[in-house]
């Protein structure tokens, strides 16, 4: 993978639609850099995976196609240490396989799990297993990528809402999900395969769209419609804070934050009309580039390029997001590059920061 590119730019307005324009709805739903330095768009609606080259803009339809729907194929994707990548199937009935991107060859395949769906995003543990997100399944689906193995591990809980949406590996070698409706963290401990309810109860539903862990060893969970400010975790002693400024609209912003080459973190606006920008030295935030609008969901969360841009997922957009002009020092340095030896992705802490979803 290309080393990333630092250049120290002047105060602009850090956001801009790039890409060609890619017409349809509910189109991709995250997605996952790769070791050749290009992104790989998950199908949500969309019939196919689309693949971004960052260096010179081209966007290409891989692999086969799986029907355009309305609803959500596969949420979220996965780096596993074989090089391929791991999609998360949602809330489709009749995709209920997990989608395999395989970035070497541009070719994809399904393949069969135990148990029905859905899942939001997947987690790659410290034990080369992926773990993917309870949404309205009952339990969480473990993955073996070596032998294509999969088990269903944990408690039961209740499938009759949308639990949880998005999850992140945390420094104690635990992952932690995302709650959207469901009132507690859920926190998988892959070491023996167990999970617990963690923190605070949380009021209200569709409270929290994502996760992602920030250099201190905090989680920092998306507000979407049921939340109003940022929610801050400590896995090490289990306690959560809200931080930042209130914001007060419905589907604000959707997927894990991204951490840019300054250590800061961007949320990607899906129906509010600008990217939130958090510092976690200040616990404070502010909403940065040009203004987008309100009237639809346009984006998902996406992913920090090697040549230290952000480049968004496309929802109900016909273009790309592109979150620019912000390393002005480059913090997250060898953090922010996938290890050019795959064995060691999983204990990397490029895993723990930027795959997931």
């Amino acid at each position: 993978m290309n080393p990333i590119i630092y250049n120290e730019f002047g105060k602009q307005n850090f956001t801009r639609l790039t890409s060609t324009t890619l017409s349809g709805s509910v189109k991709y739903i995250g997605s996952v850099l790769a070791p050749n330095g290009c992104i790989y768009y998950i199908p949500g609606g969309a019939s196919r995976v689309l693949k971004f080259n960052p260096v010179n803009g081209v966007m290409t339809l891989i692999g086969n196609s799986y029907g355009v729907t309305s609803d959500h194929k596969w949420v979220g994707g996965t780096l596993a240490p074989n090089g391929k990548i791991y999609c998360a199937p949602q809330s489709v009935s009749n995709v209920t396989k997990i989608l395999v991107i395989n970035p070497s060859n541009d070719t994809t395949e399904l393949l069969d799990k135990v148990g029905g769906i859905s899942y939001s995003g997947g987690v790659l543990a410290p034990n080369g297993n992926i773990y993917f997100i309870p949404t309205t399944n009952s339990r969480v689906l473990k993955l073996d990528p070596n032998t294509g193995i999969t088990s269903l591990i944990g408690n039961t809980y209740s499938g009759s809402t949308s639990n949880w949406y998005g999850g992140v590996l945390a420094f104690n070698g635990k992952i932690y999900c995302a709650p959207l409706n469901n009132d507690k963290i859920l926190e998988i401990n892959p070491a023996n395969d167990t999970t617990t309810l963690v923190g605070d109860s949380l009021s209200g539903t569709g409270k929290y769209s994502g996760v992602v862990l920030a250099p201190n060893g905090k989680l920092y969970f998306t507000p979407y419609t049921g939340a109003d400010r940022i929610l801050e975790f400590n896995p090490n002693t289990s306690t959560t804070a809200l931080i930042g400024s209130t914001y007060t609209s419905e589907q604000k912003w959707l997927g894990g934050g991204i951490i840019g080459l300054n250590g800061k973190i961007y949320f990607i606006p899906a129906k509010i009309g600008k990217v939130l920008e958090l510092d976690t030295l200040t616990n404070t935030t502010k909403l940065i580039g040009n203004n987008y609008g309100t009237t639809t969901l346009k984006w998902t969360t996406g992913n920090l390029a090697s040549n230290g841009k952000i480049y968004s997922g496309m929802y109900n957009s016909n273009q790309m997001l592109e979150v620019y002009n912000i390393n002005k020092t480059n913090i997250m340095m060898a953090d922010a590059l996938i290890p050019s030896d795959l064995s060691l992705l999983a204990a990397s802490n490029y895993n723990k920061y930027y795959n997931k979803f």
